[in-house]
């Protein structure tokens, strides 16, 4: 079959169609105006990952790629809608406390189980939480019958959220700072005792490990040994002059005995001459053999006493030696027991500075925490509270119309297909000739039709005359 014949088939049993769709239309409309009004009412949050941390500086949002982004803004929705925000609504609104949502749960599930638990099931199946998906923003939608209800509870969601939020924040620092707290305490008391060592060591020791006076014993020493060195060599050669005696060069070069030696030479070569001229019995010779036995005498006197001089010299030196040599052990023992020491109080101070260290690390580290968990202020805000609606967003009058009118115009041209399968007739020519295989030879028009097809009289007016006498044709 051709359109227009499905067409003639629809013109003719339209009036079938046209109750059809008044039928559904008051079904539809009927039923839709004994349904009870609901109101849907949206707040809007808005994430702000672009704002800095105040505490510690760092932006989230610099930090998430644009596919991990997006998960932490559906992780946000899957925190509004959890539990935990949904029982801080029921404390926020009291809820719990409303007698008309207790006779719903009392009569709807017979009282059985926990009314509280009802209310956070019956809230959260209420709710309709959806992250943007080309921005921060996140729509909470709740649907109820009191449209002011229905405004008080999204608008009691987005500030349970905000509260949430803080927590979720506050909460990990506050447990964290309590554990900084009492680990600085431990390494407050690892300080005191550090301390404690170091001051007890220096007290003992006597070696203040401030004071750097290791380098200043140092030098003594060096100096002590070289003062000993050169002693050590003028005591050997000390020595050396005590053995040779009276030929010692500081005894040869004595002026006195280089004197009395040359007096002696000279009385004995007069002596020599006297004793050739006059005899040794000759009492001028005998005189001056008394002289020269005089000079000898102070010769060997002074040349004793020169030699007593050297061994003098050398006891002298050689006791300075035992003198110097003893404070050079002593100085040296000193500075073995200071390098000791300083290395023993090097120890101390090391764990003494770590634990200073560590102290103030811990301190910084509590500071900042103790900041986050003092911190009022996240990264959520409300960008639109949640008026109260003033139009029920179901049932939808216009749209229900809408479908209505077209179920009803589906089902009369179903019901007018399946009539017209039950109790086939032929609409025109064409269906005649196509069913029976034939030509059509001629086609005879109603009566009805003939008269329409007339064309219409109008009266003829007369030459003169005002009124129609007589009719034509047009």
């Amino acid at each position: 079959m051709s359109l227009l014949h499905y067409l003639s088939i629809l013109k003719a049993r339209r009036t079938l169609i046209l109750w059809f769709v008044a039928g559904s239309v008051a079904l539809v409309m009927g039923v839709s105006l004994m349904l009870p009004r609901t109101y849907n009412a949206t707040a809007s949050l808005l994430v702000d990952v672009k704002l800095a941390d105040p505490v510690g500086g760092v932006s989230l949002g610099q930090a998430l790629l644009p596919e991990t982004l997006q998960a932490y803004m559906t992780t946000q929705a899957e925190v509004v809608s959890s539990q935990h925000v949904t029982q801080k609504v029921i404390e926020r609104l009291r809820l719990n406390e409303n007698p008309a949502l207790r006779e719903r749960w009392a009569a709807g599930g017979s009282g059985k189980g926990e009314f509280e638990d009802w209310l956070i099931q019956d809230l959260r199946k209420r709710l309709d939480v959806r992250p943007s998906r080309d921005s921060t923003v996140i729509s909470i939608t709740y649907s109820d019958s009191d449209s002011r209800m229905a405004a008080n509870v999204a608008n009691a969601f987005a500030h349970a959220y905000i509260d949430t939020h803080l927590e979720l924040k506050v909460q990990p620092a506050r447990r964290s700072a309590a554990f900084f707290d009492e680990r600085t305490k431990a390494v407050r008391e690892k300080l005191a005792q550090a301390q404690a060592k170091l001051s007890e060591f220096e007290r003992q020791s006597g070696f203040v490990a401030s004071e750097d006076k290791l380098d200043v014993e140092t030098a003594r020493l060096n100096e002590l040994s070289s003062q000993l060195t050169a002693i050590q060599a003028a005591a050997a050669e000390a020595s050396y002059k005590q053995n040779q005696g009276s030929s010692v060069s500081e005894v040869n070069t004595s002026p006195l005995v280089q004197t009395l030696r040359g007096d002696l030479a000279k009385s004995e070569a007069k002596l020599r001459e006297m004793g050739a001229q006059l005899g040794t019995n000759h009492p001028q010779y005998q005189r001056t053999e008394e002289e020269v036995r005089a000079l000898r005498e102070r010769v060997a006197l002074e040349t004793e006493r020169a030699s007593e001089t050297v061994r003098a010299a050398a006891r002298i030196t050689r006791q300075r030696e035992a003198q110097t040599k003893a404070a050079f052990e002593a100085q040296r023992a000193k500075v073995l027991a200071m390098r000791a020491a300083r290395d023993q109080a090097a120890l101390l101070v090391n764990d003494l500075q770590n634990a200073k260290r560590e102290h103030s690390d811990l301190l910084q580290r509590l500071g900042q925490i103790s900041l986050e968990g003092d911190m009022t202020q996240t990264n959520v805000s409300i960008l639109n509270r949640a008026p109260q609606p003033l139009y029920p967003s179901s049932p939808k009058l216009a749209l229900n119309l809408i479908v209505s009118v077209l179920l009803g115009i589906l089902g009369g041209i179903g019901t007018v297909f399946a009539l017209e399968a039950l109790d086939r007739r032929f609409r025109d020519a064409d269906d005649l000739a196509e069913t029976l295989a034939l030509p059509v030879l001629g086609v005879m028009e109603s009566t009805v039709d003939i008269i329409k097809s007339l064309p219409k009289k109008r009266p003829l007016a007369l030459p003169g005359s005002g009124s129609a006498v007589a009719t034509a044709e047009s």
